[in-house]
């Protein structure tokens, strides 16, 4: 089976519940942030962000170092970002059927799950409790999600409102290609999607980016099987 590098660092955010966090440490400047430490959802993470998790682990495993050129010359990291200090997201762009590769390692009856998921956090970016530094915290997103259409278009909000919508109200099949190619079909105004600009948090996948002993790259992590998510959910059949 074929594995993937996933951040200890980021398996501990998901595993740790609200009680654990000192909230006297957690920098919420921003206005309507104080009612988010209200909310229990502000402290979980996996459930919403799953399969996104384990594409950009994947991403950060097998593609950490690697670069492509743009039109213009520009060399640009795959990961980008990296030697930015004043950004706090790494970004890079995918077309959306690799990032439900990544996601899903060929159960594609999970499509539908990854692609709610998917644009459910490009409709309603979602802020969580996350690491900062000298032990302090930070409400910010983990992952922010932009859609860009076959046109080149970046859909607007209310499209992105619509395409949330539309994978809650799809019907479930047992056939994943069937469910991928009624997705892939489904067309809006402004046409249909095929660029994900994902951003995600530097410090949950940092580690996966640090060079090694070995010549490699990748530091404290666990090696787990590439989507995991999806795996799982196969295994036990939920």
């Amino acid at each position: 089976m074929k594995t993937i590098k996933y951040p200890r660092t980021l398996a501990k955010v998901e595993n740790t519940s609200r009680r654990q966090h000192d909230l006297k440490k957690i920098r919420a400047n921003n206005p309507g942030d104080k009612e988010l430490l209200l909310k229990k959802s502000t402290f979980t993470y996996r459930a919403v962000h799953s399969y996104l998790f384990d594409s950009i682990s994947k991403l950060c495993t097998e593609y950490g170092d690697q670069k492509y050129e743009l039109p213009d010359g520009t060399i640009r990291h795959i990961v980008d970002r990296q030697d930015d200090p004043l950004e706090t997201h790494y970004r890079s762009i995918l077309r959306i059927e690799t990032l439900a590769e990544f996601a899903l390692n060929g159960h594609y009856e999970y499509y539908q799950n990854f692609l709610v998921q998917l644009y459910k956090l490009a409709a309603k970016p979602e802020k969580k409790v996350l690491p900062f530094m000298d032990e302090y915290e930070i409400l910010t997103e983990p992952i922010r999600v932009d859609l860009v259409t076959e046109t080149g278009d970046k859909v607007s909000e209310a499209d992105k409102a619509k395409l949330m919508q539309l994978g809650s109200d799809i019907r479930k099949t047992k056939n994943g290609k069937d469910v991928r190619a009624k997705f892939t079909k489904e067309r809006h105004h402004t046409g249909r999607v095929v660029l994900v600009v994902i951003e995600y948090y530097k410090p949950l996948f940092a580690s996966l980016l640090e060079p090694n002993s070995k010549g490699g790259l990748g530091k404290n992590y666990f090696q787990c099987p590439q989507g995991f998510t999806a795996e799982t959910k196969s295994t036990i059949n939920i």
